[in-house]
């Protein structure tokens, strides 16, 4: 393991030790916020514990940015949240805590044993066996070895059949129908891990507003089942899936 690839048990108590987690709606949001960690900032999450009133990660940064990454988990669930319960303020209480896991556990998990799943008999099996084939190694290289916004153009392009200026272009300024350009700017986000700055730099624009927009948009239309022809091949030429 290098030192980019620092494996942490993270921690995260809620403000006055109030209860974080109420109901299941509020699992499924902070679950949707680990995932979103993982596809826009490289963190691997090896397990979790969600308790009442806090949480802990086994958590992996391959880029060593485990900051970043604590900020978005918590500041992104504290709006989901207030949002789910019509209240407003802060959820968490001041900065997380953090420990670098040791050698001992690593050396564990190196080995090939598995990380503890709780449930029952037929849950852990169905865990074991939808996880048996991956190859953490694999991933670690393609996290570290992220496209650049030129190259998820390029890849677009081909697969909407136009020219890389037409996506990047926003003709006199103007918000138009242009669905190659938006989820060129979502690609960009969810696979090359940039931020709204950098996409609006590469796309011409001179603040970031209009690329938040976009890529919210393809997002929920994502969850309604659009756009899944065109992540696939996607994906393909980006040696995710076979």
């Amino acid at each position: 393991m290098n030192k980019k690839q620092l494996k942490s048990n993270g921690k995260q108590m809620g403000r006055g030790r109030q209860t974080i987690f109420h109901h299941e709606k509020d699992y499924q949001a902070f679950l949707s916020v680990l995932q979103e960690s993982h596809e826009q900032f490289d963190a691997m999450i090896h397990c979790y514990c969600l308790m009442g009133n806090h949480y802990h990660l086994l958590i992996e940064t391959p880029k060593a940015n485990l900051s970043r990454i604590m900020r978005h988990i918590n500041g992104v669930y504290t709006q989901r949240y207030n949002r789910l319960h019509r209240t407003d303020g802060p959820l968490f209480r001041g900065r997380y805590k953090s420990i670098l896991v040791d050698e001992d556990i690593s050396r564990f998990y190196n080995r090939g044993n598995y990380l503890t799943v709780l449930g029952d008999k037929a849950f852990k099996e169905s865990v074991r066996e939808e996880t048996k084939e991956q190859n953490i190694e694999q991933l670690r290289k393609v996290l570290e070895d992220r496209p650049g916004g030129q190259r998820i153009l390029e890849l677009v392009a081909v697969i909407f059949k136009v020219k890389s200026r037409d996506i990047k272009s926003c003709p006199g300024g103007k918000r138009v129908s242009n669905p190659a350009r938006a989820f060129a700017m979502y690609a960009c986000q969810r696979y090359g891990a940039l931020s709204l700055k950098q996409i609006a730099v590469l796309f011409n624009l001179s603040h970031s507003g209009s690329v938040s927009f976009s890529v919210n948009k393809v997002k929920r239309e994502l969850v309604e089942g659009q756009w899944l022809s065109e992540v696939k091949q996607l994906e393909r030429e980006l040696y995710i899936v076979k």
